[in-house]
C-alpha cells in the first residue's frame, strides 16, 4: 500500500511539473507573438531565406501575396510588432513597410549639379541641399522682389512669363552733394521686357527663380516664381 502511494504520489508530482514546464514555453512562446490588439494593420515586404520558411508567415499574415523568389507582401493586423519580430528571427533575411518609391526631383539643366566640388557650375545647390528641399516644394504661389540693377526678361531662363510687371525708381542724375538727385525715374516697368542695363539683377534673378527643367543654363532655387522688377 505504501509502494502505491509513493507511485502515484511520484506521479502526480510529474504531472505538476510537466504542466507548469507546459504553462512556461506557452507563455515565452506569447511572449514572442507580434500581434497587438491595438497595433496597426500594415503591408510589410518580407524576404525568407527558403521557401519553407515562407509557411511561417501564414501564422502572422491574413494575406500573402507572393513577389518573386522569397520575397513576399503581407498584410498583418500589427504592423510595427510585426516587423520588429520578423527582423528579429533567424529565418528573414528583411522586413520593412510597404512605401511608395519616388524618383528624387533634380533639374535637366546643363549647369545643374550635385557635386559641391564642381565650381564652374551650380555647386551652391547641392551645398545647401536644394534638391532636397524640391521634394517638398517647388515654391508655388511665391513671388519675389529684386531690387538691383533690373531684370532681363527676355533671357532664355526667363522668358516664360514669370517676370511680371514692376516699378522704376532710381536717381538717373545725382546732385553735387550727397543724397541729391537732379533727375529721378520713377514708374512702371512692364512685363516681360529688358530694364536691365548693367546685368548684375538679371543674374540675381536667375539664381532666384530661373527657369528649370529647360535643358538651358541654370536651375532656379525656386521652380515657380514670380519675378518683380524694383
Amino acid at each position: 500500500m505504501r509502494r502505491k502511494s509513493k507511485r502515484k504520489m511520484q506521479k502526480s508530482k510529474f504531472k505538476k511539473a510537466f504542466a507548469f514546464l507546459v504553462l512556461i514555453f506557452l507563455s515565452a512562446n506569447l511572449s514572442f507573438l507580434p500581434v497587438n490588439a491595438q497595433g496597426e494593420t500594415g503591408v510589410l515586404i518580407v524576404k525568407v531565406k527558403s521557401q519553407e520558411d515562407a509557411q511561417n508567415l501564414s501564422k502572422l499574415a491574413s494575406e500573402i501575396d507572393p513577389l518573386f523568389g522569397n520575397i513576399y507582401r503581407i498584410t498583418v493586423p500589427d504592423q510595427a510588432g510585426t516587423e520588429n519580430y520578423l527582423s528579429s528571427v533567424p529565418w528573414v533575411e528583411f522586413a520593412e513597410k510597404d512605401a511608395i518609391v519616388k524618383l528624387e526631383t533634380n533639374a535637366q539643366d546643363p549647369l545643374f549639379v550635385l557635386d559641391i566640388n564642381e565650381l564652374a557650375k551650380q555647386w551652391y545647390l547641392p551645398k545647401m541641399q536644394a534638391h532636397l528641399a524640391w521634394e517638398k516644394t517647388i515654391g508655388a504661389g511665391i513671388t519675389v522682389a529684386i531690387i538691383d540693377t533690373g531684370i532681363d526678361a527676355r533671357h532664355e531662363d526667363l522668358n516664360d512669363g514669370r517676370v511680371v510687371k514692376g516699378y522704376a525708381n532710381y536717381c538717373q542724375a545725382p546732385g553735387v552733394k550727397s543724397g541729391d538727385c537732379l533727375i529721378r525715374v520713377t514708374g512702371e516697368l512692364a512685363a516681360g521686357v529688358n530694364s536691365d542695363d548693367n546685368g548684375h539683377g538679371t543674374i540675381v534673378a536667375g539664381i532666384i527663380g530661373a527657369i528649370s527643367n529647360n535643358n538651358k543654363g541654370i536651375a532656379g532655387i525656386v521652380w515657380n516664381v514670380k519675378l518683380i522688377d524694383c
